[in-house]
């Protein structure tokens, strides 16, 4: 593979992600009315990965068990942040959800130090300096008071009728503000992803030729462990099959799907730093723009330089 080629499909890697979060949101502010729609939409996603990612397994060499443990880990971890995932970005800014957890990134530069024998260069730790002022420049609310979520109706579970009437703008700024509930979650997914990420370089390090098998475990993992989750969360499901919530869970699975089986390929072939830091920044600026003209997401100034800042700390972590 050439570099402009390697390129070229760090682009599509950022695309991919981008497409998935669009189809994941959608599914959850049109259809989804309680933990178990989440739960159903997450089954049938790894479900589809899963399948997606078994043509491309080699059969003729199994994988060691150190593989199967990781993924299998792997995926109960992903499950469980996955509904946390979707439930911040029903109930906040888009673009600021999917910026936050793209921090995930430190927790295994900071794990790295202490079970990898890796050292923090100096840019690292700027980088480090530097996203802690990003997120606190993210998180400002200029009225905590009218956005702090205390009556509750931020996040709330209900169950009404997927063909419920739209809501007022009013509720719709309310919805999507920074509140204690949206944080919540965030901080919870960036922690899940970053375990995963965790989980996947320690892969990787072991036996990187069995990737594949990490990736089909994993997601199969994913599926089972929702699965058994869904008895426990004392709802039923109320989504009800339609053409645009099955293009939701096709297309958005299809996007994951090959987004993972696209970035281990591209990694090989271009410098981690750049990959890492292009694939990153790409990824926000194309759902910074959607959360703004789709979702109509509402940044404040403020949260704009926390933008800015963050992608510097980014690409300085990546160095």
């Amino acid at each position: 593979m050439s570099t402009p080629v390697a390129y070229c499909l760090t682009v599509i890697v950022a695309v991919m992600a981008t497409v998935k979060i669009f189809f994941q949101n959608d599914f959850m502010r049109r259809y989804s009315r309680n933990i178990a729609d989440m739960a159903v939409y997450m089954i049938v996603m790894f479900s589809l990965i899963s399948l997606f990612l078994s043509f491309f397994l080699d059969y003729s060499e199994k994988p060691h068990a150190a593989t199967i443990i990781l993924a299998v880990c792997w995926g109960a971890s992903t499950a469980g942040c996955q509904i946390t995932y979707s439930k911040a970005l029903s109930c906040g800014p888009v673009s600021l959800t999917v910026l936050i957890t793209t921090f995930a990134l430190i927790i295994p530069i900071i794990y790295g130090v202490f079970g990898w024998g890796n050292s923090i260069s100096v840019t690292q730790w700027l980088g480090l300096a530097l996203l802690a002022a990003a997120f606190v420049l993210l998180l400002y609310k200029k009225n905590s008071g009218k956005q702090d979520g205390t009556d509750g109706s931020a996040g709330n579970e209900t169950e009404e009728p997927a063909d419920k009437k739209p809501i007022s703008s009013e509720s719709k700024t309310k919805k999507y503000a920074v509140t204690g509930t949206w944080v919540l979650l965030t901080l919870i997914t960036t922690l899940g992803f970053g375990i995963g990420n965790v989980l996947s370089t320690q892969q990787q390090l072991m036996y990187p030729a069995e990737l594949n098998w990490f990736v089909f475990v994993s997601y199969l993992s994913a599926a089972v462990t929702t699965a058994v989750f869904v008895p426990f969360t004392g709802r039923k499901a109320t989504i009800r099959p339609s053409k645009r919530l099955i293009a939701d869970m096709v297309l958005g699975a299809a996007a994951l799907g090959i987004h993972n089986y696209l970035r281990p390929m591209v990694s090989v072939y271009l410098p981690p730093a750049v990959f890492q830091s292009l694939a990153s920044i790409l990824n926000i600026i194309f759902i910074t723009f959607v959360g703004l003209a789709v979702f109509r997401d509402k940044i404040t100034k403020i949260q704009w330089i926390g933008v800015g800042v963050s992608v510097l700390s980014i690409i300085l972590l990546c160095i």
